[in-house]
């Protein structure tokens, strides 16, 4: 069976902060923007 997953620490790290950022951040709603995401609220400003 092969190994699904990072390789070592780092890569892991790595992988974690690209899903918060690039994901989970984009979507979460935020309170100090009215319990919306940030991508609603910059496509409102837009």
């Amino acid at each position: 069976m092969d190994r699904v997953g990072p390789n070592n620490h780092a890569e892991g790290t790595r992988d974690v902060t690209a899903y918060i950022v690039g994901f989970y951040t984009s979507l979460r709603l935020h309170s100090k923007l009215g319990h919306r995401p940030p991508n609603v609220c910059e496509y409102q400003i837009a």
